[in-house]
């Protein structure tokens, strides 16, 4: 768990599109960075908006501007809309994958460690 709990918040932004082009759709943030004060990576989380509350993976990059989340069994447009993240296990760092496949494997591995992290926390008393 992280030490203390984060909340990144902004509009949903357009991004290139290319999480749904692999199966793996991202709501890109639009963020002030400076208010951003975690190190990169990727991080099991919880995502809010309009009364939902869901299990996201968040992709978290400040020094490139990036703040993304894939919205587990989530499907829908969230495109102008606030949703507010919250971090809560760091599953990686942050790294570039030398191909499409590779990074495909690498982030069915991720939301099956996130899965698992998220069932353990939202079923254990906090």
């Amino acid at each position: 768990m992280l030490q203390q709990q984060m909340k990144i918040e902004g509009s949903v932004m357009h991004g290139d599109g290319y999480g749904s082009t692999i199966g793996y759709p991202t709501a890109n943030l639009d963020v002030d960075f400076t208010q951003v004060s975690i190190a990169p990576g990727i991080y099991a989380g919880r995502a809010f908006w309009d009364g939902h509350e869901q299990d996201a993976a968040l992709i978290i990059d400040a020094d490139r501007g990036r703040v993304e989340a894939h919205i587990l069994d989530f499907e829908g447009d969230l495109y102008g809309r606030h949703l507010r993240v919250e971090p809560l296990q760091k599953i990686r760092d942050y790294q570039q994958f030398s191909s499409e496949a590779d990074l495909i494997a690498q982030i069915g591995q991720d939301i099956a460690a996130i899965r698992h992290f998220l069932g353990y926390y939202v079923h254990r008393d906090h």
